[in-house]
C-alpha cells in the first residue's frame, strides 16, 4: 500500500471513531442552533488532531480545512468534513474526506462515510476500491428511463433558480429519477460504486468540498464533463457518469 494513503487511512478511521463516539451528544430535540455549535466545535477539534497527526508523519507537508490553512511545500492535504445538517437531523449521510495533492494535483483520495463505516479510496493510475476491494462504475446502463441520476439543489441567486429548474423539468421529463442527498463527494463515491448512474451540478461553490470524489469517479470509470460538454472538471457546473448516461444528458440540458 501507498505509505501515505496507509497514513491518512490511520489518521482518518481514527477521526472517525472520535466523531462516532460523540454522535450521541447531538440530539435532535435542541435547537438547531445549539447542535450547530456542538458539530462545529467537534469538527474544529478534529480538524486539529488531524493537523497534529500530519505534522508528525509529514513535517513538510501542507494542510487545509475549514478553519485552517497553512502551505509548506509541493504536497497539500485538503480535509473536509460534511455534512453538518444531516448529522444534526441523524441522516446517516456524513462523511470525512482528504485529497492529497502534489503540485495541485490530486494524486489520493480518501472518502469515509461514517454511519456504514464505508472506506472509499483512489491513487490516481491505481484504480478505486471500497474496504480494499476494487471499484468499477455502472456502465451496464445506457438509457436515462429510470436511471438514478443526482443533483445539487443549492444556489441563492433567483436567476440560477431558474435556470436549475429547467434543467430539473427537462431531466423529470425524460422519466429520470432525480434525487438529491446533500453531500456530494459521498454522491461521487456512490457513483463510483455503482450505486447511481449519474451526477448533475450546478454552480458549485467550493471544488474542496468534493476534489476527493472527482478523483474517485475518475478512478473508477466515470468520464467529467462541463455542461457543454468540454472535459473541465474545474468548472462549477459538472455532468459525471458513464460515456453514454454523460452523453444523453448532455443532449437534454443543451437542448
Amino acid at each position: 500500500m501507498n505509505p501515505i494513503l496507509n497514513i491518512a487511512i490511520r489518521i482518518i478511521r481514527k477521526i472517525g471513531s472520535i466523531l462516532i463516539k460523540n454522535y450521541e451528544y447531538v440530539n435532535i430535540k435542541y435547537s438547531y442552533k445549539n447542535n450547530e455549535i456542538i458539530i462545529n466545535d467537534l469538527n474544529k477539534r478534529a480538524e486539529q488532531y488531524i493537523i497534529n497527526l500530519i505534522k508528525k508523519y509529514y513535517p513538510q507537508h501542507s494542510y487545509t480545512t475549514k478553519n485552517y490553512c497553512v502551505y509548506n511545500g509541493n504536497v497539500n492535504w485538503i480535509i473536509n468534513f460534511e455534512n453538518n445538517i444531516n448529522i444534526i437531523k441523524k441522516l446517516p449521510y456524513y462523511t470525512i474526506s482528504i485529497a492529497i495533492q502534489v503540485n495541485k494535483r490530486t494524486e489520493i483520495a480518501i472518502i469515509y462515510e461514517l454511519i456504514n463505516n464505508e472506506l472509499f479510496t483512489a491513487i490516481r493510475g491505481q484504480g478505486a476500491q471500497l474496504n480494499s476491494k476494487r471499484l468499477r462504475t455502472n456502465n451496464s446502463n445506457k438509457v436515462l428511463n429510470n436511471s438514478i441520476i443526482v443533483t445539487n439543489l443549492i444556489t441563492k441567486d433567483i436567476n440560477d433558480i431558474n435556470k436549475k429548474l429547467s434543467f430539473i423539468k427537462k431531466l423529470i421529463m425524460a422519466k429520470v429519477d432525480l434525487r438529491c442527498y446533500g453531500s456530494t463527494v459521498l454522491d461521487l463515491a456512490y457513483l463510483a460504486a455503482g450505486r447511481i448512474d449519474g451526477i448533475f451540478l450546478y454552480k458549485i461553490n467550493n471544488i474542496n468540498y468534493y476534489i476527493s470524489g472527482i478523483l474517485l469517479a475518475i478512478e473508477s470509470g466515470n468520464l467529467i464533463f462541463d455542461h457543454n460538454g468540454n472535459n473541465n472538471y474545474e468548472s462549477d457546473n459538472l455532468l459525471i457518469g458513464n460515456a453514454k448516461i454523460t452523453n444523453l444528458i448532455l443532449k437534454i440540458i443543451n437542448k
